[in-house]
């Protein structure tokens, strides 16, 4: 049950900070887009356990103290997780080209999907977690992955309603990780 409520309170610190931003910025369908997207981002930082300013403030723990990096691919084998990675990255290969035109090329989406993968890849070197080359290669062709469904399902055609250019998707991404990384944290609810 506390997982459950540790989940949901760090989509929670995430989501608040890009709803807040799109009810005043934005209206229609254009806000109706960024909240899906915001909702998406808070539930991968919780999924992932990005870090957080707690993480960085707590005392030194067993096992905290031993960081855990990869940079040799594939170093154990391909793993389940590795699967899971890709999957959990193509709803964002999918959506950044559907709802926004500066997204309709193949190299602002992988680029975006790579940099929400290192920008989360990082943050766990402040909670412990490891930080795997594995995930980030998983996670960015998660994104092409997306993007070339979203190609294949003939809406490339479709030009988006609104186009706010490449900064408002990297802007909600941006709000939902300081949203996470300041607000949550984890020793409130264990």
């Amino acid at each position: 049950m506390s997982l459950l409520v540790s989940y949901l309170y760090g989509c929670l610190c995430a989501f608040v900070p890009c709803a807040a931003y799109l009810f005043v910025a934005r209206r229609g369908k254009s806000r109706s887009q960024g909240l899906v997207l915001a909702l998406y981002l808070a539930l991968v930082m919780a999924v992932t356990g990005a870090g957080t300013l707690w993480d960085l403030l707590r005392p030194s723990e067993p096992g905290y103290s031993n960081i855990i990096l990869n940079f040799q691919p594939l170093a154990n084998g391909l793993r389940r997780d590795i699967c899971l990675n890709v999957v959990m990255l193509v709803p964002l290969g999918f959506l950044l080209p559907l709802w926004w035109r500066d997204y309709q090329r193949l190299a602002p989406t992988v680029v975006a999907g790579a940099g929400l993968s290192l920008l989360i890849e990082v943050s766990q070197l402040m909670n412990g977690r490891a930080t795997d080359i594995d995930d980030l290669i998983a996670n960015t062709l998660g994104a092409l992955a997306g993007y070339l469904l979203w190609c294949l399902l003939g809406k490339k055609d479709e030009a988006p309603r609104h186009d706010q250019g490449l900064v408002e998707p990297l802007f909600l991404v941006l709000l939902c990780f300081v949203g996470r990384f300041l607000l949550f944290n984890e020793g409130l609810v264990l």
